[in-house]
């Protein structure tokens, strides 16, 4: 299968004025004060995502959006930066910090359940809310949803 570069990713870091070692060295400092272990990217890993379109796992392009739009000052997306994957086949632990996924292992363990089947539940709780355009503090606890 033939790869093409990631022009979109290219375009943001000469935006910057970031060089493919300095945008290694920003990725990896970000993701250690947002919580993330383990994230090691290398400049020759850079290289690949522009010249032949590799995409990084989770969160790499997240964070990579976050540094971006912070230095640069406008919103920047990972589809703006080429970097999308099909999230919903992604493990909540891709898809989540780690603060946030103990936060909700947390909570789904206090209504003894899954933290997916708890997640599935809040989204269709605010995905009914928002249909009927009514705020979350006027739905009964009791509210049937539709599933």
């Amino acid at each position: 299968m033939a790869r093409t570069p990631n022009y979109r990713l290219a375009h943001a870091l000469a935006l910057a004025q970031w060089s493919n070692s300095h945008t290694a060295r920003t990725i990896n400092n970000g993701a250690r004060t947002m919580g993330y272990r383990g994230i090691a990217v290398d400049t020759s890993r850079i290289g690949r995502w522009i010249r032949i379109g590799e995409i990084p796992r989770p969160p790499i392009p997240h964070i990579l959006a976050t540094l971006l739009t912070e230095h640069l000052g406008q919103p920047i997306n990972t589809s703006d930066l080429g970097l999308t994957t099909a999230w919903h086949t992604m493990p909540l632990g891709q898809l989540l910090t780690p603060a946030e996924l103990t936060a909700l292992t947390h909570r789904a363990a206090e209504q003894d359940t899954t933290p997916e089947h708890y997640l599935r539940t809040i989204i269709r709780l605010v995905l009914y809310t928002t249909s009927a355009h009514r705020p979350l503090n006027t739905l009964a606890s009791d509210t049937e949803l539709p599933t």
